[in-house]
């Protein structure tokens, strides 16, 4: 079973939602969509808007493979599950995301994890079948430094001269709320 997890935000992932069509029409396989806020059709998946965290956490430990946004916490929690994730970050030149912290938080991986930014060169290397191992020696503690750099980054790009100092705050703990939901 493969699964494509697009993560809890509110902006539509579509390309990767049709390509986990794409996917299930190319493979004899049972292909599980997690797809958010996306209407783009999946006959052939088995489709659903959300996961709870328990049942997300049941359906990783099942897949093969799991292909994802770089979601920083879906992704410490498919590698300490040892199943192959394969990233594919959201894009904010594409109405993805409000910003580039996936694009960051993928370039920062290593070279055990797959990722693409183009949706058809992963469809084509997926269906390919000649997979790599889950990484090995990496657990959530790593991915989550990674993370926490990557965030700090992300808040030092905020230009105080752009919004107010209430405006600011109030965008800083969006992104906060965001990136880190409470009860996780």
């Amino acid at each position: 079973m493969i699964l494509v997890t697009v993560g809890t935000h509110e902006q539509p992932f579509d390309r990767l939602v049709a390509a986990a069509e794409t996917l299930a029409i190319a493979l004899d396989e049972r292909v599980v969509v997690q797809g958010g806020p996306s209407q783009v059709a999946t006959p052939h998946c088995e489709r659903t808007d959300w996961l709870s965290p328990q049942v997300l956490a049941t359906t990783i430990a099942g897949a093969r493979l799991v292909i994802l946004h770089a979601g920083p916490s879906t992704l410490a929690e498919v590698i300490d599950a040892g199943v192959l994730p394969v990233v594919v970050p959201r894009d904010p030149v594409r109405g993805e995301h409000v910003d580039a912290h996936q694009l960051r938080t993928a370039r920062q991986l290593s070279s055990d994890v797959p990722q693409f930014t183009d949706v058809d060169r992963m469809v084509a290397w997926v269906c390919a079948g000649d997979l790599p191992q889950p990484p090995q020696g990496r657990r959530r503690q790593d991915v989550t430094v990674e993370y926490c750099d990557n965030l700090r980054e992300v808040l030092r790009d905020i230009r105080p001269a752009r919004v107010s100092r209430r405006g600011r705050f109030r965008g800083m703990l969006s992104a906060l709320l965001r990136r880190f939901p409470l009860g996780t």
